[in-house]
């Protein structure tokens, strides 16, 4: 299909995403940037190249290319979201919490935006904000077993101690899978502690 279009900013979005489900991002990147040589002014393909960075620990790249892709998309929440998640990483927390607004204000409901903002509000010790941010990613995801944790964590870190331990079995009475088992152990060391 390259062949026969070689200017559709669609062939080398799915082409260098098939590459990145390969785990071929050194062969993703170099489609995105063929791309993009062409001449095609792509938000995709900027924030691809931004993810890869960012994966690859190139902070100044990564932001460069997800800034182009803001640019180019500035209603992306993906976009804010990706910028605020790679802010909050290099410590630069107020310019990350004016992304996570920025993806929220576009979607309210945007579950793992809500998560990122809670974190770095907990990080500000902002801890009232943090909170209602912990419980807003709850409201989204009454089931997300992982959301319900965080807030167990953050109601305990807060002294709501009663409210901690029933969060926490709640916690416990939906995580499933091997993937929460260290979740599920230090939840039952909180109970166990709370209970003293």
């Amino acid at each position: 299909v390259l062949s026969i279009d070689p200017d559709s900013p669609l062939v080398y979005e799915y082409l260098g995403t098939s590459w990145q489900k390969l785990s071929e991002e050194g062969k993703a990147e170099q489609v995105y940037r063929a791309g993009l040589a062409r001449g095609i002014e792509s938000a995709r393909l900027h924030h691809e190249l931004g993810r890869i960075a960012a994966k690859r620990g190139e902070q100044d790249v990564a932001e460069k290319e997800l800034r182009v892709a803001l640019n180019l998309d500035p209603r992306s929440v993906v976009i804010h979201f990706d910028l605020a998640n790679l802010y909050r990483r290099e410590g630069e927390l107020d310019r990350a919490i004016e992304h996570y607004e920025q993806a929220l204000e576009l979607n309210p409901s945007y579950l793992w935006a809500w998560n990122g903002m809670a974190m770095t509000l907990a990080a500000q010790n902002l801890m009232p904000e943090a909170t209602e941010a912990f419980r807003r990613v709850v409201e989204i995801a009454p089931k997300g077993a992982p959301g319900l944790f965080n807030l167990a964590v953050q109601l305990e870190r807060t002294g709501r101690l009663k409210e901690a331990a029933s969060t926490y079995q709640d916690f416990l009475d939906l995580a499933v899978g091997a993937e929460l088992e260290s979740q599920r152990r230090l939840a039952q060391q909180a109970l166990a502690r709370l209970a003293e």
